[in-house]
């Protein structure tokens, strides 16, 4: 199923290059973080591992999803570095005990050291992730100015920060509302 709406997504989305490349970035470092958190036995799993040492797939499929959440649903905790490491910092754990309790994972006893290293490493990874989509020029602010009519269109002055780079743009509409062109111009 998460396959399913993950194909589905991409077939939706405007931007395919920038979801498909988020999307395997994130699987990627899922499949890293999983590994090394069995490794060091924070949590097993009861099943689904198809080979010794390497997450289940359900799980890595889970991490493709949280990917195509960052610039959506998640994109006002994902644009402020401080609110991707609280939600790190607690939504990992508490995602693990959730698990458990659904019988997905087992937690390693005694529960508190695992769950502070979920806490570390959930928190370092949406850091990075948070940091990479800021830098990768998520537009994370737009501040627009006053509408004003040149040649029978209207014409307003966009102010946008997009990833760390302040950009201007004139946008010029078309009576029917059409947005007939965009100028930008870094700041």
């Amino acid at each position: 199923m998460a396959t399913v709406l993950l194909g589905v997504h991409l077939v939706l989305c405007e931007e395919r290059p920038v979801e498909y490349r988020l999307v395997l970035m994130t699987t990627a470092i899922g499949t890293i973080v999983e590994t090394a958190q069995m490794a060091l036995q924070t949590y097993q799993f009861p099943s689904g591992v198809l080979w010794a040492g390497v997450p289940p797939l359900w799980l890595l499929a889970m991490w493709a999803q949280m990917a195509t959440t960052f610039r959506f649903s998640l994109r006002s905790v994902m644009m402020q570095p401080w609110r991707a490491a609280l939600f790190g910092a607690f939504g990992g754990p508490l995602a693990f005990l959730a698990g458990e309790r659904l019988g997905a994972v087992i937690l390693a006893r005694p529960v508190w050291p695992g769950l502070v290293r979920l806490s570390v490493t959930w928190t370092i990874v949406l850091l990075i992730m948070s940091k990479s989509l800021i830098e990768a020029g998520e537009v994370s602010r737009v501040e627009p100015g006053p509408v004003s009519e040149r040649g029978g269109l209207e014409v307003s002055t966009v102010r946008m920060l997009v990833g760390t780079t302040p950009i201007r743009t004139l946008m010029y509409r078309a009576p029917n509302g059409a947005i007939e062109e965009f100028l930008f111009n870094r700041r």
